[in-house]
């Protein structure tokens, strides 16, 4: 019989202790100073071990080619995300052979064992003090994920922005990182703007992939904010707005990123509302516009990156641009389509113009596809943010 009480140890080779498996198992030590009572009994041990079966591709070492050909068929293939926990006797045994499985294999142990619920923090809930947890022997096999890459974006981070758990204000992000990898998230949009440079290196060494607004363009600073005396116009400042995307690649390139490929106005808004010359005062000149920095885009992230991860947010006017074949996207851009801010999939409305073109793949679209879909949004004239959803969990999971 496996003891698991306030005495028991975490340990495994060194090499397999990455900085995100230290994150999880700093979690799970808490976990257990949090909900154990102090014992003179002796606890079984924690062991992280290296999973020596064959394998498919690692979810952490995901190429744009790879991604959208990962097919998890057997659980003895233990791909990098999954896990194999055994008990017996005194130890209980986490095999994995990327760092995530052994993340959500100590995440697992939190929450079955220990009775830690993903939203614990958020819901205030006080654990149930014991002494110690008896597991018979057993064998657990995680399941195969659905989706490559599932997370969450906290949009424009509104409540986030002036509650602070601790002096710095970082915990409180901390925390929320922690419940979507119990989730079993493995990618974020760390917040927007300045907090979202402050926030991706933290998320990073949780483990989670990084990827961007879309309107900050592979992550970089707003241009009004790095160049205020300067218009924001692209064909009048090129190269202060390549500067400005080679130096977020730079920044990012030791992390694990999903580059987003993009170019809309400064302030979340198309770039031709400020359009006072006419430059872009046709659909096919936005659209052209659109292809030729995303192609842009891409090449400065190749200087850097090997085998890079990109995606393109269809959002508002770029899916109306979009649906008519007027941007030009490579086939291993992964295309994320959008609701329209309150979980219906047609394009948001800007103002007056409501165009609602719906934003689901209709066949005759290739390669990877994703979805970004809102459960809060504040579009400027109405917002659902400081409520509950106001949709039906019937509608949602209808549209999804």
């Amino acid at each position: 019989m496996y003891r698991l009480n306030r005495n028991s140890k975490i340990i495994g080779e060194e090499h397999l202790l990455t900085k995100p498996v230290r994150n999880a198992a700093a979690i799970l030590e808490r976990d257990i100073r949090d909900i154990f009572y102090e014992t003179e009994e002796t606890g079984g041990t924690i062991l992280l071990k290296a999973e020596t079966m064959p394998l498919r591709e690692e979810a952490s070492d995901i190429t744009q080619e790879q991604s959208s050909d990962i097919v998890q068929e057997e659980a003895s293939d233990m791909p990098g995300e999954q896990y194999r926990i055994t008990v017996e006797a005194d130890t209980l045994t986490i095999f994995a052979r990327g760092e995530l499985g052994f993340v959500y294999g100590l995440l697992y142990i939190s929450e079955r064992y220990l009775g830690r619920k993903p939203f614990w923090f958020w819901m205030d809930r006080k654990p149930v003090q014991r002494k110690t947890v008896e597991i018979d022997d057993t064998t657990v096999i995680s399941e195969k994920p659905a989706v490559c890459f599932r997370g969450w974006f906290f949009n424009d981070e509104v409540l986030m922005l002036k509650w602070k758990l601790n002096e710095g204000g970082k915990e409180g992000w901390k925390m929320a990182f922690e419940a979507l990898l119990r989730c079993g998230g493995n990618t974020v949009i760390p917040g927007t703007d300045k907090m979202s440079r402050e926030n991706r290196q933290m998320a990073s060494d949780m483990g989670l992939w990084i990827t961007h607004h879309h309107a900050e363009p592979l992550g970089a600073e707003m241009f009004v904010r790095a160049y205020p005396d300067a218009e924001a116009n692209y064909l009048e400042h090129p190269e202060q707005f390549h500067r400005l995307w080679e130096e977020a690649v730079v920044e990012q390139k030791d992390c694990k990123v999903i580059w987003n490929l993009c170019f809309r106005g400064q302030g979340d808004m198309p770039f031709w509302s400020n359009d006072t010359k006419g430059q872009f005062d046709t659909e096919e000149k936005r659209g052209r516009m659109i292809s030729e920095v995303i192609r842009r885009q891409c090449d400065i992230v190749r200087r850097y990156v090997e085998q890079p991860v990109f995606c393109t947010n269809l959002y508002g006017e770029i899916m109306e641009l979009y649906e008519k074949g007027l941007i030009e996207l490579d086939t291993n851009v992964i295309k994320v389509y959008a609701d329209n801010g309150y979980g219906k999939m047609v394009t948001r409305r800007r103002d007056n113009h409501t165009a609602r073109v719906p934003s689901m793949p209709d066949g005759r679209d290739g390669g990877m596809q994703g979805i970004y879909y809102h459960v809060s949004f504040y579009d400027l004239q109405a917002a659902n943010h400081i409520t509950m959803l106001t949709n039906s969990v019937d509608f949602v999971d209808g549209e999804l």
